[in-house]
């Protein structure tokens, strides 16, 4: 049987989960011979994981293709919610009366009314509010053209970037034939608190791949987990059909590494980076 996602230990299928679930699941799982390898979180912990499963809910939501299931994530959203007011020590009568407040105020989101910009003076103490959010609401600047706008983000907002990507995969069609994505890909090790103590990732396009970082935890180092790593990595692309894999690396840090795993240098910039010499290899796979 093929998985993905896994691992095999003594004949049972180990699948990484890595979220918050509802407190009595452990307990339904087990009643399916589900067996759940769970810990008790801090409230730090609690907190972290509880904003993560606000955006995972509220994905859901968005996902829901008919009434039952909005209702089923709808309902999960809410438990998450009022989680979070639980353990912030926010009483959930407060957060009914803010939204009733709001409501009065403001109204509601019922008519479908869309910002797509606002114009202040520089003198409206209003202009803080906007100036202290610059990942929220970027600046929009004069530009050349007539009519259209500069916008400069510390972000990637994934309809902008889908918009490009798009863009230039259109114009890529008559040189290439092909108008692919390109397909992260991330693989680690963590420790037996789930900790992460090494790891690489990259991405594939079409047959070619890219490392970008490999990392191994200092006191793991030198006991073979980045040769491990790298060749559990062509392994996986193999498996992709990647016939060439990419990385750069600084003087400092590995050229030699790599090439003992049968990398090649192709180019090489001196005094990249603060005097440091910065290479490029690559491997061919014999597919």
């Amino acid at each position: 049987m093929k998985t993905s996602g896994c691992s095999m230990i003594d004949n049972k299928i180990l699948f990484k989960v890595n979220k918050l679930i509802r407190d009595k699941l452990p307990s339904h799982m087990l009643s399916k011979r589900i067996n759940p390898k769970t810990y008790i979180l801090n409230d730090e912990q609690l907190k972290k994981y509880l904003n993560e499963k606000l955006i995972e809910e509220a994905k859901e939501v968005i996902s829901a293709s008919e009434a039952t299931a909005l209702t089923e994530e709808l309902a999960d959203l809410l438990e998450v919610m009022k989680t979070i007011a639980k353990i912030h020590e926010i009483k959930w009568d407060s957060i009914q009366n803010m939204a009733l407040n709001k409501l009065d105020h403001y109204g509601g989101f019922n008519e479908g009314v869309f910002c797509d910009a606002v114009e202040i003076q520089q003198d409206n103490p209003a202009l803080n509010y906007y100036t202290k959010s610059p990942l929220k609401y970027p600046v929009l600047a004069p530009c050349k053209l007539p009519g259209h706008y500069l916008v400069i983000e510390n972000q990637h907002p994934k309809a902008v970037r889908d918009r490009i990507s798009y863009g230039i995969r259109e114009y890529n069609i008559p040189f290439f034939g092909f108008q692919d994505m390109s397909d992260p890909f991330c693989l680690y090790i963590q420790n037996e608190r789930y900790e992460v103590i090494a790891g690489i990732y990259g991405s594939i396009w079409n047959h070619y791949s890219y490392i970008d970082v490999l990392w191994v935890e200092e006191s793991y180092r030198k006991q073979g987990i980045g040769t491990f790593l790298m060749k559990q990595t062509e392994k996986f692309l193999r498996s992709k059909g990647s016939k060439k894999v990419r990385l750069d690396t600084f003087d400092f840090q590995a050229p030699l590494f790599y090439e003992k795993l049968g990398f090649k240098c192709f180019g090489m910039i001196p005094k990249c980076i603060e005097g440091r010499d910065r290479f490029y290899l690559e491997k061919s796979f014999e597919i």
